[in-house]
Parts: structure tokens; C-alpha cells; sequence
């Protein structure tokens, strides 16, 4: 899948390089789920890691924060399933970096 180089890409850089897990993009998707000036769209991030899909989503007003969101839900998604593997310490430490780049 192609990259981008526009804010949401850039986002995803960001938090992959904040906590040093680089997943491979499977699908990115922006919905609609109201209507108005106040829109709200959802945003789903299906991506790969370790020969596993983890799927996040977000919604919010705005398209960079909830595809931003819907990542970080995915990363969070990885520690977890690596919580045996890695110490408290570093699950910890990759959380509050990933948290602290939104």
C-alpha cells in the first residue's frame, strides 16, 4: 500500500518512531457517521505486525484525531499481546511516549 505524505501519515510516522513499532499499513478507511457542521467521521486502521492484523477506530470531528486515535488504539493493541514478552517497564515507557505525541 502506497504511502502518504500528508498530516495523517505524518501523525503515524510520528508514533511509530515515538515508540519504535513499525507496522505495515493494511487498510485505512474514513466514514461519515453524522451529518452538519459538526460532522463527526470515523476512521479504522487495520495494520500488520508480526504476521497478525490489529484493527483500531476512532471518531471525532476531526480526521487527523480520530485516525490518530484508531493508531493508537492499534499499538495499544500490540503491547498487549506482547504483555509476556516485554517488561512492565518498557510496555509503560512505549504508552506514555505513544500518548504523549497526540
Amino acid at each position: 500500500m502506497p504511502q502518504g505524505d500528508g498530516p495523517v501519515d505524518a501523525a503515524f510516522k510520528a508514533i511509530e518512531a515515538a515508540t519504535g513499532i513499525n507496522v505495515m499499513l493494511r487498510k485505512f478507511e474514513v466514514h461519515g457517521v453524522s451529518e452538519g457542521e459538526d460532522a463527526q467521521g470515523e476512521a479504522v486502521v487495520v495494520r500488520g505486525y508480526n504476521q497478525r492484523s490489529y484493527r483500531g477506530s476512532s471518531v471525532s470531528t476531526n480526521i487527523v484525531e480520530s485516525s490518530t486515535k484508531a493508531f493508537l488504539e492499534v499499538i495499544n493493541r500490540i503491547e498487549l499481546s506482547q504483555a509476556g514478552t516485554r517488561s512492565r517497564e518498557e510496555r509503560i515507557g512505549a504508552a506514555q511516549v505513544a500518548q504523549a505525541a497526540v
